[in-house]
Order: structure tokens, then sequence, then C-alpha cells
């Protein structure tokens, strides 16, 4: 039965500006965590996607295992395809693994800019004793669905408490070969940096409890855009759109759009 709940699927807010933007969530994430950002952006005149990855939230996420890191890409092609049909140039912007759907779509889509938010290029091994690494990429990913679901439902100061409900209520069935999944599209990014040249930001927390802060730089060093910049956050973790500085990541990824805009309105 599907939920009725909006937040946990796509949704698209509509504008009147040339430049509209596609939103991505993480991993065991959904869409509503870029609801905030959305209304902001459209606030301002940009149409907002924001898509949900198969597999993610009611009533997907029973069926996790039916899908792979290629249906995750597929949807956001079609995402994607949607908003150029109806405006002139998309920017793509991602949230911990969305991030990497980012850059692998704007790899391969003339898309006019590029933001990621705490965005992994490899995982972060140091933070578990030496015989856990029998399997570091199943440790891996069972501490980031640790990190993200007790995040959202409790300590972070600026998640709505419908959000705190969602995660709270929401069972997720996780299967072993869904981690493998969420490596290889990490491990494709990292190869697909390289070819990026649209206009690029990096957003990335200091205190991020799962993407070392310096991975952020690796992004910026790799990608092949003229025009990049490196925000670093020194008061938020690894949920930075619920985190302390979301006002500031807004305002940034709001002047990123705003000045794209002017660019193709020329």
């Amino acid at each position: 039965m599907e939920s009725s709940n909006p937040d946990y699927h796509t949704f698209i807010l509509k504008g009147n500006r040339k430049v509209s933007i596609l939103l991505i969530h993480g991993f065991l994430s959904f869409p509503g965590e870029m609801k905030r950002l959305a209304i902001k952006l459209n606030e301002n005149g940009f149409t907002c996607l924001s898509v949900q990855l198969p597999g993610h939230f009611p009533p997907d996420n029973v069926n996790m295992r039916l899908y792979t890191f290629e249906d995750w890409v597929k949807e956001i092609e079609v995402s994607y395809n949607k908003l150029i049909e109806c405006s002139s140039a998309v920017i793509v912007c991602g949230a911990s693994m969305g991030g990497n759907l980012a850059i692998q779509l704007a790899s391969q889509y003339n898309v006019c800019g590029l933001i990621t938010i705490c965005t992994p290029l490899s995982p972060n091994f140091s933070r578990f004793p030496f015989t856990l690494l029998l399997n570091p990429i199943i440790f891996f990913l069972s501490k980031l669905k640790i990190e993200i679901r007790r995040s959202v439902r409790s300590h972070l100061p600026c998640v709505p408490e419908e959000f705190r409900s969602l995660a709270d209520t929401t069972s997720y069935h996780v299967p072993i070969s869904i981690f493998s999944e969420v490596i290889k599209i990490i491990q494709r990014s990292s190869s697909n940096i390289r070819s990026i040249k649209c206009p690029l930001i990096v957003i990335q927390a200091k205190s991020d409890e799962l993407v070392p802060a310096r991975l952020a730089k690796e992004i910026v060093n790799n990608a092949l855009s003229e025009e990049k910049e490196l925000v670093y956050l020194d008061k938020s973790g690894h949920a930075a759109l619920f985190d302390y500085q979301h006002e500031l990541i807004e305002e940034k990824i709001l002047q990123f759009a705003i000045k794209l805009d002017k660019k193709i309105s020329l």
C-alpha cells in the first residue's frame, strides 16, 4: 500500500526562471530531505524537482533488494528529462550518495551546474577496529545507515518534527547486495568527476561523521570546471541539511543558481 505522505515521494515545485534544479536525496533518505531547500529556491522563482530513488521509503523500501545503482541512475535521468522539457538548463544537486548520483548525471548530460553536499569519493574505514575490516564494504555501509537514521530522529537542531516521525516509523530491510550498489556509484563517480566541466560547488561539513572533510578537496581538485568553489561548514555534521548551518547551505545554493540563471538569460 502506497504511503500518502508527500515527503516520501518525488515532488515538483514550479517556477518561472529559465534554469531548473534537480535535487537528489541520500542513501536511506527521502525526497523530503530536500524540501526546505526546494521551497527556498522556488520562492525565488526556480522550478525544483526532488526525486525519490527506487527502493527508498514506502512502499519500495521492503523491496530494496530488487534495485541496483543503475535503477537510481535511470530515475534521475527521467527526472532530468522532465525538467529540461520545461526549462532552458538544469542544475543538479545531491546530498551524500545523492551527490555521487549528481556527478554521474553531470558527466553524461549537459547540466549547467553541479552541487554536492557531504558526498564521499571513497569509504572511511578508519572508524572501525582492524578485525572488522574483513568485510569493509558491509561495515562502512552499516555505519552509514545507523548514523543517518539516528541523526534524523534525535539530536539535530533543525529537523522538522514530521521528518522525525518519518524516520521513527519507517523500517528498512537492507539486503547485503545493496551495499555493493552504493560502493559502485561511489567508485563510478570517483572516476567520472574527472570529466566534469560545468560550474561546481562542493559543500562539506568539517565534523562529518561519515565522510572525511579532505575528500571534498578531491572532488574540487579532480573536476575540470573553471568555476568551482569549496564551502566548509564548521558547525554541521553529515546530515547538514538538518543541522545548524542549513540556512547557509540554502543561501549558497540560491546565489549559485541565480548567477547561472543570469548567464542563461543573456
